[in-house]
């Protein structure tokens, strides 16, 4: 299903090479519809160096620093409104957004391989992967559930009902206005031509549940 949508464009960062785990099956399609609101204001906490938060062995955040919610928010903005990555299941891109075999450094172009990018944990899933982006599947995660109200910016927004199209994670970016109410996010879904900034009602949150990533601080 295609939609329209109000965006914003994201900012520009330098790309360091990267080595993250051989891609693992896709999940998440989600297309459903939702009301977009435009939002002009920007996230100052991304507009820094990403020094001391880029990916250590194994493309993974370091285990001794891990990585910081403005690093985690900065990688996201790579691929931010780049209209060359149409989202796919199968076809997997480098950090830079350029399109190329599904290997170690790239990530696909679908909810779970854009969070993937933005958390420096290699393309997993939402939850059908072993480790996976959040424990709703059952596996170890990278992930863990905390209560809506608690989200910071680089946390995320996950649904999961089984593996493909049936599941659906989004960055979690800023609250717009009070908490609890309408969220900005940063998602990668069906029909858009790359990653875009949406706005979530608090009326659409409700089939989505909250996971901080275990390494972020």
């Amino acid at each position: 299903m295609k939609r329209t949508h109000t965006l914003l464009l994201g900012a520009a960062f330098g790309v360091p090479a990267l080595a993250v785990a051989v891609p693992v099956a896709a999940s998440g399609g989600h297309t459903a519809p939702r009301p977009i609101i435009a939002n002009k204001a920007t996230n100052k906490a991304a507009e820094v160096s990403l020094a001391g938060n880029g990916p250590g062995a194994g493309g993974e955040a370091r285990a001794a620093t891990g990585i910081t919610r403005a690093a985690v928010l900065a990688r996201a903005r790579w691929w931010l409104n780049k209209t060359n990555i149409p989202y796919s299941q199968s076809t997997c891109y480098t950090t830079s957004g350029q399109r190329s075999s599904c290997r170690a450094g790239t990530f696909r172009a679908d909810c779970s391989g854009y969070v993937s990018l933005a958390w420096n944990v290699g393309n997993l899933t939402v939850g059908s992967s072993n480790p996976a982006l959040t424990p709703l599947g059952g596996h170890t995660s990278k992930s863990r559930e905390i209560a809506k109200s608690a989200l910071a910016p680089g946390d995320a927004f996950a649904y999961y009902k089984g593996p493909g199209d049936d599941a659906h994670i989004a960055l979690f970016v800023r609250w717009q206005g009070k908490v609890g109410g309408p969220a900005v996010v940063y998602e990668q879904a069906g029909g858009q031509s790359g990653p875009r900034q949406h706005v979530w009602s608090a009326n659409y949150q409700r089939g989505y549940r909250a996971y901080r990533f275990l390494a972020i601080h």
